[in-house]
């Protein structure tokens, strides 16, 4: 599992809302939108009710009588991110790259006792 803190900066991963609070909420997060985590709380999912670990965004804040966070597995953490892109970038800088042509011999020069030293 994911080391989660408030302050950290996370990427939205999963956009993909219910019907259902699409019909009563506008402000959710964007899929590959940053934010920063401000407090982290144990709640209940609305749907499954099992027992969830939620976020609540500095970006996206939440009227006072409001209490529901965001689920944790909408987000990774924005560093994991970087470090994938910084991989991808690395695997594709030693990647070996296409033989190069072989020199072509011009008679007269390469081994040849042409004089010259």
């Amino acid at each position: 599992m994911e080391t989660f803190f408030p302050g950290l900066r996370v990427i939205c991963i999963n956009d993909r809302f219910p019907v259902q609070v699409l019909e009563w909420a506008s402000n959710l997060p964007r899929q590959g939108q940053i934010y920063t985590i401000q407090s982290i709380q144990w709640g209940k999912c609305l749907y499954t009710r099992r027992p969830t670990l939620g976020f609540f965004l500095h970006e996206l804040p939440n009227p006072p009588h409001f209490g529901f966070g965001f689920r944790a597995d909408r987000f990774a953490p924005l560093l994991e991110k970087l470090d994938e892109a910084c991989q991808a970038k690395a695997l594709e800088l030693i990647a070996p790259s296409p033989p190069l042509p072989s020199p072509m011999l011009v008679p007269g020069f390469a081994g040849s006792n042409c004089g010259i030293s």
